[in-house]
């Protein structure tokens, strides 16, 4: 990864858009910046250890474990998101573990609950950013939920291929690559399917020449035909 400061990783985190040069030294001052190796945990349900995370490079994945064992992939962040104690997709009551999991080589700056406090008082208009961007969680939440009621596995497969090319998407010779490596069984936690079913559903897409698969990684081809 390049050699970035921490303060330069800041300033191009969605919630601190418009903050002075003095504000985000405060903000550099009560964070800690970590690095993460794909597949590392950055907190589980028991020792999230009241944070507020700051994704500056990579991705994360959030996701959730039933009690019997099924996991659930809520979200993929991507750099600039924020994720932790005080956003709601960090936990649930009916679910018996949350964690967080660093999809590549990941940076991440952390801050206590108790500092991001503070600063929502010092910044009020921080505090009406925030509840928007949790509204918007929240109806990406519900959204989801109405696509398990109401969706076919071929048409939420089909929307996460859209999702995932319109978020991390890059142009590779003439195809939009995804440019994060999302496993099929990450998809099928993702909505909410088997590993098998997701699987046979993109070859389904393969063979009707919508995508292009080369190992671990996705090429899109026509991605007007996977919108529905």
């Amino acid at each position: 990864m390049n050699k970035k400061t921490k303060l330069w990783y800041l300033s191009n985190i969605n919630l601190f858009q418009g903050m002075s040069p003095k504000e985000m030294k405060w903000v550099e001052g009560k964070t800690n910046m970590k690095h993460y190796v794909k597949g590392e945990n950055l907190y589980s349900t028991e020792g999230s250890g009241e944070q507020i995370y700051f994704l500056k490079e990579g991705s994360v994945k959030l996701s959730t474990l039933s009690p019997d064992g099924q996991e659930f992939t809520r979200e993929i962040l991507r750099p600039g998101d924020l994720f932790g104690e005080l956003m709601p997709d960090n936990r649930s009551k009916f679910l018996d573990e949350s964690y967080a999991q660093a999809m590549e080589e990941t940076i991440i700056c952390a801050m206590s609950e108790r500092n991001f406090e503070e600063l929502l008082r010092m910044k009020p208009n921080l505090t009406v950013r925030l509840v928007k961007l949790m509204g918007l969680k929240l109806r990406t939440i519900e959204a989801k939920l109405t696509d398990l009621v109401f969706k076919s596995v071929r048409e939420r497969l089909a929307g996460l291929l859209v999702k995932l090319a319109e978020e991390f998407g890059q142009k590779f010779e003439g195809f939009l690559r995804i440019g994060t490596s999302v496993a099929h069984q990450e998809m099928a936690n993702l909505i909410g399917s088997s590993r098998e079913t997701t699987t046979l559903t993109l070859n389904e897409f393969k063979r009707a020449g919508i995508i292009e698969i080369k190992g671990r990684e996705i090429f899109i081809k026509n991605i007007s035909r996977l919108k529905f």
